[in-house]
């Protein structure tokens, strides 16, 4: 299968592209893996970001992959035939594991969706995932802007529901399967937001070694080739520099 059209899709929302698209982004060779996956020339995204082949991993997380338009409407066949529907589990934690398990064998993400709550009661009776597609932009005028954070959402409809019984119990009530859209390759799956996470031993770890004058690079490099790759760590550098500002935040809360 072949594409034509190309758009580019941003992951982590906290990085927002200042400069414009390549001008050979029509000569990216975009082609199918024969199970509706989509592969890109990685060698254009780094050209593009300016590093060398050696930060593929870490340019990755800016630019995960570039998706067509002409597939939105290809699916996994087998995800397609995966209810969830009947499981049940024992707190949010293993509901939110769940469903994200599923999404990461099926190469999407989740966000935490939609909740309800008892009447005069503090207990959930009720909580959703969605797909991370979910959702428009909302338009907010039409003035110029010095640039524009580009959207991925494509209004997917796929979900997870929990009902949430009294005594705890969360069982799967609902499960959209559909998706609307193209989903990711098996190569960059592990750098969609909700599949990525800083553990707090590495935490603990990159505190320690950043205390003692290294920098932060430096550690995610080391990380990286001690884990076996970007892909076996978990978290883009990033990743890293987002919760060492999250930690250096709450000492001053």
């Amino acid at each position: 299968m072949e594409f034509s059209v190309v758009d580019s899709v941003l992951l982590n929302s906290s990085t927002e592209f200042r400069d414009p698209l390549p001008s050979n982004i029509h000569d990216i060779d975009i082609h199918s893996t024969g199970d509706n996956n989509l592969e890109f020339d990685q060698s254009v995204a780094v050209e593009w970001i300016g590093s060398s082949e050696e930060d593929t991993c870490s340019c990755a997380s800016k630019l995960l992959f570039l998706l067509s338009r002409d597939a939105l409407e290809t699916v996994d066949q087998a995800t397609e035939n995966k209810s969830l529907v009947g499981f049940s589990v024992k707190c949010e934690q293993d509901a939110y594991n769940l469903y994200n398990d599923h999404a990461f064998e099926n190469g999407f993400g989740i966000r935490r969706y939609k909740q309800r709550f008892r009447s005069g009661n503090v207990s959930l009776s009720m909580k959703s995932y969605c797909c991370w597609k979910e959702g428009k932009k909302l338009q907010k005028g039409t003035e110029n802007k010095s640039y524009t954070k580009l959207d991925y959402r494509s209004d997917c409809k796929a979900k997870l529901q929990f009902s949430i019984g009294v005594d705890g119990d969360w069982t799967v009530s609902k499960h959209i399967i559909h998706h609307n859209h193209a989903f990711c390759a098996i190569g960059q799956r592990h750098l969609l937001k909700s599949h990525r996470g800083v553990d707090r031993e590495y935490l603990e770890f990159i505190m320690l070694m950043k205390e003692s004058g290294t920098k932060v690079s430096d550690i995610h490099r080391m990380l990286q080739k001690q884990s076996g790759g970007v892909s076996s760590l978990g978290f883009t550098k990033r990743d890293a520099y987002n919760v060492l500002e999250s930690e250096r935040s709450k000492m001053f809360d």
